[in-house]
């Protein structure tokens, strides 16, 4: 249960997880600012709330004025769990990026002493989003007159806006109030940031945009410290880069100070001691160390302070760096990060792995060692055209150092003992005076334009003759059209004559070098069957792909099954099966749709490999990349695939340059194991989880990859014949297992573990010593039992601890003297959602069992709603259930809409232990309607608000039948109601660099139904849109132009895997009207890229496209052969924008079929009569 309330603070700072104590547990994936919880709290004991803003109908503004972006106007309000706030969204431009705050003049105005502040915000966490705050900062010049007993200092401002930036959020999806808080060391707040003091936002300079959606901001607090901060504290990384230590290393961390920022204050001062503290957690927020160090301070000093610290495990640790003295109240804080990672000798290598090294300061040199130090053989590097000519006729490099500084690279992995793949291509940024011919830019393809690029590619070879182990001839060709590496959408047979051209080239060079073809985005059957029909296959010296997979995680999405069994067949059929086949690039983006988090990129990076692995036919993978991109980094997919950050030119705290992501400690890992070894077999327990079986080849040791994606994990016991085994975490922790004649049991998640031993044995079975269950209900507050199985024959002891901060209290640890027993856990203070309890057995100095217990928490009363149509209207039916042991009284209630609650009367309800009641609410809605935000609760105590919520958005889609025959000719007579309508600023997902906006209905808008009779579904949509492009594609890529895409599936009972649906594009493609389909659960022979006897009628007029559309049933769906009223469909759909410079976004009805292809996030489509 929830109270409903506002949580505010008084006099002194305190801040709690979530509404009156009471949450939702959740255990956060890694990310730079996972483990800081509320956010910083330290050293404010003294501080004082100054102003607030309390947002809603009626916002509550005290001490400063708060306004959405810079319309006002733009302010919408959401209500969650009985409390208002004001919503942000990033596809509104600046209207809505920000809640820009001003505080009042006589609270804080050009602040000069370094005063100290902290701002708190109150956020519902929802979706992936996140939040900074930027705000209007002090940055003095250096002193310019200093005389005896007068001092002075410049202008304060060095410019007309000087922004500080504090880290930023990560959401967590707990559809809980969230708290979070900043500290602002040396706040100006004179009107400076676009005549505002801060603003709270989605976009900043250092974070780039949002990837997530909307953001509901209840609350913003301003607190003034009773400290100043006039000493600057930053963290030094130039002897470490990146802060990444190697195993046996002692971690030195170095911070500089420098008391020169308040010049005049600094004189004052004078000298004095300042304490440094250091605070070192690790990525679940566990205090693993601290230290003081004091150093003494003059007038205008800069030092460095540096301490060494020990860890005992591989992993990422932040690090609170903090400066005070408690007399003159000074107080300054630095946040910043390390990692430590394995590597056992300079000697290990994985052969078979690469990585893309997508450099944007080639000079950097220091990266060869970051690289070779976790097992990494090779690495390839493109070469762009335009780097190396100045005109048409003329390939002196258009910037000596960028080629010079290549080559020294290049040189320095060499020598390092690396292969060097380089691919060389052109690509459509370049600027007309690159152009191959004055018809052609990218790629070459006439006579003229193939003989210039020829001439480039013998220079290249020339000039790294003595480095590049291979050359890869382009990059994607397959792409188009509107893309840089094809921007004329060249046909695939182009392909094969630049190829053949670029070989002979780099031949008259090097005559024994190979050269790699292909190199395609995904594994485009089609595209490579165009390519090996023109004969050039058997002169490819090793072909490669890029088959990504970017809808979800690698086991559910397999590139194994997807891709590379089809690409095998394929060598085969063309005779190309002694061909190497190469993996040149692969990878996930730590910010891209359901892949989000840093945790998840790592993951699902050491989840595919072995899989590729497995296949026998993939000779080289080349992971992508090493380095994040330097620019909007949450902004977009290519920004974030890097292993690592790149140099961050406006790093924020906790973040450090070329620091390591999770995704390089795994990488590190992944090689040790994978390093000499080979495939033998796997256990696949289910969808959702793996076991695969390996050999090293040298040692003759096998060792196990277990992991699992499903919720809250998976226990496997599997019997292996061996007494004891090491077992290896995704970072290379290690500890020895012990097994009951030869059984263990694992609790396998989603991160990668290893098993090594001398397995004789490799099957699943029962016994050992395990928890009976891995995933436990609990109640806020209640006792729960974890049951243990024990069938070594001895007494084992188990016991078990929370992680840090959480409130579930362990009571005590047992011993286990019979084959069953238990350990009593008492659940902490929430109400919905999971955390994690290690759990530990022991006995005779072996561990049986160290794994997790994935506690999920129920409400003691329990309301679940659903929306179902009747003949008439819409039903609510909800089901109120009490999981407890007392009788429970409330009241069931619609809280809004607000015109709904004043027409929905109250029921009061009366509930016995362990009952459930359903009742009904009658909605005041018609037949069809748009969709809208409803929020239901039962409450138990009216003063506190106590109780059940519920807030969902609920679709009043519906199928009318079609009375009348409907022609199918673009005109839309026989449409009149039922309409979709998709026109919000919410509806629309930018895609183009993120910075595309959304500018209103006319610049792209929807209103769409569907009917039905006994044989067809029938479709409409008018669609406006400002400017109309569809041309120059295949149908297959139609979606990528001005479209509709629909998906449904007929599941009532959810048995289909979510993957399993019907989807199908439309198209004005090149004038004449064009349905695809992508999906579909039709099986057997035949083309199912065409839906049989469908009519597709597309028209354009002015602003507007028609779309109508009849698809027989039987064409459509094999699960639905006949259609009912009452009929429940998944239903989604996607309105793509493409104004001629590519797909820049689209508006959706549901989701799931962008990014991740996933039913379950459909909306209901009903078939009424």
């Amino acid at each position: 249960m929830r109270r409903i309330g506002i949580l505010f603070l008084t006099t002194a700072i305190l801040f709690v997880f979530c509404t009156n104590n009471l949450c939702m547990a959740h255990e956060n994936d890694y990310s730079p600012t996972s483990s800081l919880n509320q956010g910083w709290q330290q050293g404010i004991e003294g501080g004082i709330e100054v102003a607030h803003a309390i947002f809603g109908d009626k916002p509550e503004l005290v001490g400063m004025t708060a306004e959405i972006g810079d319309d006002s106007s733009e302010i919408t309000v959401k209500n969650y769990l009985g409390k208002q706030g004001w919503v942000i969204t990033p596809n509104k431009g600046n209207n809505a990026r920000y809640i820009n705050v001003d505080i009042d003049d006589s609270i804080a105005h050009s602040v000069t002493d370094g005063q100290s502040y902290a701002v708190a915000v109150e956020y519902y966490d929802e979706g992936r989003s996140s939040l900074t705050i930027e705000y209007d900062s002090m940055k003095y010049q250096p002193i310019i007159r200093q005389e005896a007993g007068e001092m002075s200092a410049n202008t304060p401002l060095n410019a007309s806006v000087n922004a500080g930036e504090r880290e930023y959020i990560i959401f967590n999806d707990t559809k809980v109030w969230r708290n979070y808080q900043w500290f602002l060391p040396n706040p100006r707040f004179a009107n400076e940031l676009d005549g505002y003091d801060f603003r709270v936002g989605i976009y900043s300079k250092s974070m780039g945009y949002s990837r997530g959606g909307e953001v509901t901001i209840s609350a913003i607090r301003l607190y003034r410290l009773d400290t100043v901060s006039r000493i600057n504290i930053t963290a030094d990384t130039e002897k470490h880069i990146g802060n990444i230590f190697f195993q046996g290393e002692e971690i030195e961390l170095s911070a500089n100070i420098d008391n020169t920022i308040y010049p005049v204050h600094s004189q004052a001062d004078g000298g004095y001691d300042l304490d440094i503290e250091w605070t070192i957690r690790d990525e679940y927020g566990t205090l693993i160390d601290t230290a003081e160090d004091t150093v003494s301070v003059e007038p205008l000093d800069k030092q460095k302070v540096t301490h060494k610290f020990k860890v005992d495990k591989y992993g990422i640790y932040r690090v609170d760096i903090e400066a005070r003295d408690t007399e003159k109240k000074l107080y300054s804080h630095c946040g910043t990060e390390f990692s430590y990672v394995r590597h056992e000798s300079d000697d290990f290598v994985n052969k078979h792995m690469g990585i893309q090294i997508a450099l944007t300061n080639p000079e950097d040199e220091r990266i060869v060692e970051l690289t070779r130090k976790i097992g990494i053989r090779n690495v390839r590097m493109m070469l762009y055209y335009n780097n190396f000519r100045r005109s048409a006729n003329n390939y002196e490099p258009t910037g000596v150092g960028i080629p010079m500084a290549f080559k020294s690279l290049f040189r320095a992995f060499k020598n390092n003992g690396m292969e060097i793949d380089i691919n060389i291509h052109s690509a459509s940024w370049m600027g007309a005076q690159y152009a191959f011919s004055e018809t052609e830019r990218t790629p070459p393809y006439t006579k003229e334009g193939l003989c210039r690029w020829a001439d480039y590619c013998r220079m290249v070879a020339d000039m790294f003759g003595d480095t590049a182990d291979q050359f890869e001839i382009w990059n994607e060709y397959n792409l188009g059209p509107n893309h840089s590496f094809n921007l004329s959408n060249r046909p695939a047979s182009d392909y094969a004559k630049l190829y053949e051209v670029s070989k002979a080239a780099i031949r008259d060079v090097n005559p024994n070098i190979p050269v790699i073809g292909l190199n395609t985005s995904g594994a485009p059957i089609e595209w490579i069957s165009e390519v090996l029909d023109t004969g050039i296959g058997k002169d490819m010296d090793i072909l490669s792909i890029h088959p990504y997979q970017w809808d979800g995680d690698p086991l559910t999405y397999s590139v194994r099954d997807r891709n590379l069994v089809k690409i095998k067949e394929l060598m085969k059929k063309y005779g190309l099966e002694d061909k190497l086949l190469w993996i040149t690039e692969y990878g996930y983006s730590s910010n891209y749709e359901d892949v989000n988090s840093y945790l998840e990129q790592g993951a699902y990076i050491a989840q595919a490999y072995p899989l590729i692995l497995s296949t026998g036919i993939v000779d080289r993978y080349y992971h992508y990349c090493l380095l994040d991109k330097n620019t909007n980094i949450r902004a977009d997919r290519e920004s974030n695939f890097g292993i690592m950050r790149d140099r961050l030119t406006y790093p924020l705290p906790y973040m450090v340059p070329y620091g390591a992501k999770p995704a390089y400690l795994m990488v590190s890992q992944m090689n040790h194991m994978y390093a000499d070894s080979e495939y033998i077999d796997e256990i696949k327990l289910n969808d959702t989880s793996i076991i695969l079986r390996f050999k090293n080849k040298k040692t003759g040791k096998q060792f196990g990859v277990m992991y699992s994606n499903r919720e809250n994990g998976q226990l496997a016991t599997l019997k292996l014949g061996t007494d004891k085994l090491t077992l290896y975490d995704s970072y290379g922790n290690a500890e020895e297992i012990s097994g009951v004649k030869g059984v263990y049991s694992f609790d396998l998640n989603k991160r990668v573990q290893y098993i090594e031993g001398d397995f004789t044995s490799f099957e699943c079975t029962e016994g050992g010593v395990y928890p009976e269950q891995i995933a436990i209900p609990v109640t806020y507050g209640k006792d729960a039992d974890i049951k243990i199985k024990n069938y070594s024959g001895k007494p084992v002891t188990v016991s078990a601890d929370a992680l840090e901060g959480s409130e579930v209290r362990i009571k005590g640890s047992g011993t286990i003297n019979s084959q069953e027993g238990k350990l009593t856990i008492s659940a902490g203070k929430a109400v919905s959602g999971t955390e994690r309890v290690r759990l530990l057995i022991t006995g005779e100095n072996k561990v049986w069992y160290n794994g997790y217990i994935y506690l999920t928490y129920q409400e003691p009363v329990q309301l679940e709603s659903a929306l179902t149509a009747v003949s008439d209207g819409w039903e609510m039916r909800c089901s109120i259930t009490n999981t407890g042991n007392d009788i429970v009284k409330g009241r069931l209630t619609l809280i809004s809409p607000n015109e709904w609650h004043k027409k929905v009367p109250d029921t009061k309800v009366t509930l016995l232990p362990n009952e459930t009641k359903e009742l009904k609410l009658r909605l005041p809605v018609g037949l069809t309607a748009d969709e809208t935000q409803v929020e239901t609760a039962f409450v138990v105590d009216e003063e506190s608000g106590l109780g059940s919520y519920i807030s969902k958005n609920y679709n009043f889609a519906a199928a009318q039948k079609a009375i009348s025959p409907i022609v199918i000719d673009g005109k839309g007579n026989e449409w009149t109601d039922g309409f979709m309508t998709l026109n919000r600023n919410d509806q629309f997902k930018s895609l183009l660099s993120l910075g595309s906006t959304y500018a209103g209905p006319d610049d792209l808008s929807c209103q769409a139904a569907v009917k039905w009779d006994k044989d067809n579904l029938y479709f409409y949509a008018d669609v406006t849109d400002n400017i109309h492009f569809a041309s120059g594609c295949t149908p297959v890529n139609c979606w990528s132009m001005d479209s509709i895409q629909l998906a449904l599936v007929y599941d009532p009972e959810d048995k289909l895997a979510k993957s399993e649906f019907e989807e199908f594009a439309m198209c004005l493609l090149d004038d004449k009207p064009t349905i695809y389909r992508h999906k579909t659960t039709f099986t057997g022979d035949g083309d199912y890229t065409s839906i049989s006897d469908s009519e597709l009628a597309i028209v354009r007029e002015g602003l507007h496209t028609y779309y109508e559309l009849r698809v027989p049933w039987k064409s459509l769906m094999p699960e639905l052969q006949e259609i009912q009223p009452g009929t429940e469909l998944k239903f989604s759909m996607v309105i793509n924008e493409n104004d001629g410079v590519g797909r820049v976004g689209y508006m959706t009805y549901g989701e799931g079929i962008v990014g991740t292809k996933d039913s379950t996030k459909f909306k209901r489509l009903y078939i009424r009569e």
